[in-house]
């Protein structure tokens, strides 16, 4: 299952240490096998994991580029990381493990963003890019894993369980959200991209947030379910008659 946990500043990281493991420990039962964290100048990265494609130390993450520029944290599954992998030898990549992480990882650095588009899986990931000091978080496609962020002043909370952001933010007071109170009491879930919590929002299925060095903050849908069926008319589905 695994938790991920993260903030970006416009300015330097302030958060401490010791704060930031408090928060990423409220989900050690989504990764009771390991944890990391890692702190650069404007952001901090936090992982718990459960161990499931590689058991090894060498999947371990936070995950950074050999070089030291791109870092990831990922919660999710991408179910054709093999085939991704095959390719990127090809193009001259080396791994050290066996883990779709680090195929995430290197398929990021050889086609940027772009590469969410070659992905066939459920996951929720984030990557820092020093080469251009710029950030992104980006959700699956249909939602599956979860992702929740909190936005002011410049600076973007990240987490797989609002609860972390919470301890967190602990110095600001989030209202409750009423709507989604009364959506859950009409459907069982809040609708939309609510949460319980005034300020903190359900990043959308299908979309990715970028931070730019500027500290510009921008949400972007990179794949729309129905767009995806459009493309798919030629498909008869019940209709369809093999050919004899």
């Amino acid at each position: 299952m695994c938790g991920i946990l993260g903030k970006i500043f416009s300015t330097s990281c302030s958060t401490a240490l010791s704060e930031f493991n408090e928060a990423l420990l409220l989900m050690e039962h989504r990764g009771p096998d390991d944890k990391g964290i890692l702190k650069g100048d404007k952001f901090i990265f936090g992982q718990r994991r459960l161990s499931i494609i590689d058991l090894s130390k060498a999947g371990k993450q936070p995950m950074t580029s050999n070089d030291g520029m791109v870092t990831i944290i990922f919660n999710g599954e991408i179910y054709n990381y093999k085939e991704i992998k095959s390719d990127l030898v090809g193009k001259g990549h080396q791994f050290i493990s066996s883990s779709d992480t680090e195929v995430l990882l290197h398929a990021y650095i050889e086609y940027g963003i772009d590469c969410i588009h070659q992905f066939i899986g459920m996951f929720a990931f984030a990557v820092y890019d020093l080469r251009n000091n710029e950030a992104y978080i980006v959700r699956d496609r249909l939602g599956i894993k979860p992702l929740y962020f909190y936005h002011n002043n410049g600076n973007v909370t990240f987490s797989s369980e609002i609860k972390s952001i919470l301890r967190l933010e602990n110095e600001h007071t989030f209202e409750a959200n009423e709507s989604a109170i009364s959506s859950y009491m009409s459907f069982r879930y809040p609708i939309l991209n609510d949460t319980y919590f005034k300020g903190i929002s359900s990043l959308p299925a299908g979309n990715f947030i970028h931070i730019k060095e500027s500290g510009d903050f921008e949400i972007r849908r990179y794949w729309n379910f129905s767009n995806n069926l459009k493309e798919q008319q030629e498909d008869k589905g019940e209709e369809f008659t093999s050919i004899r």
